[in-house]
């Protein structure tokens, strides 16, 4: 009787040893996945578009705009449609005073979302960027009005005509 009860209770020994370590299988998978999941999260485009957006607003506040515009663009490239990227692109461009950048950004953007954000500073650019147009417009006619007006006076000085000597 003592044996087939040290053989019961080896018996629940092995089947206790056996669950326990069946639980720990279970836990370490879970935590496994639990790890894996999270890997996965942050290497999530969403994720680092968002990473690279929180950046990019700090170089464009820092006003390292060269590094601000590499990094929008390369949200861009993750994100295509991220309207934020697309604005402080074009905020980058104009603030290094490449109007026309900041314009083709916004046309871009305006193609894919057409949102009233984009449209608005699309509108704000493309207007300051015909105002500068036509400033320079207006400082190329002055120039060469100003030319012209130098060499009028030597062009009439070269048509009168001198005045004939007499002769005694």
């Amino acid at each position: 009787y003592e044996a087939l009860a040290l053989n019961t209770n080896r018996g629940k020994d092995m089947n206790t040893k056996k669950n326990i370590i069946i639980i720990i299988i279970g836990i370490e998978a879970v935590i496994i996945a639990a790890v894996t999941v999270f890997l996965f999260y942050i290497n999530s485009d969403t994720v680092k578009a968002k990473r690279q957006l929180e950046l990019a607003q700090r170089c464009l506040s820092g006003e390292d705009y060269e590094q601000a515009v590499a990094v929008f663009e390369e949200i861009l490239g993750i994100d295509p449609e991220n309207e934020e990227a697309y604005l402080g692109l074009a905020e980058a461009y104009a603030e290094t005073d490449d109007l026309q950048g900041a314009v083709s950004t916004l046309e871009e953007a305006s193609r894919r979302s057409g949102s009233e954000r984009i449209l608005t500073m699309l509108e704000v650019y493309m207007e300051e960027l015909e105002q500068r147009e036509q400033a320079a417009q207006r400082a190329a006619e002055a120039e060469a009005a100003a030319a012209e007006a130098v060499s009028q006076p030597q062009d009439m000085a070269e048509q009168t005509p001198e005045p004939e000597s007499e002769t005694v």
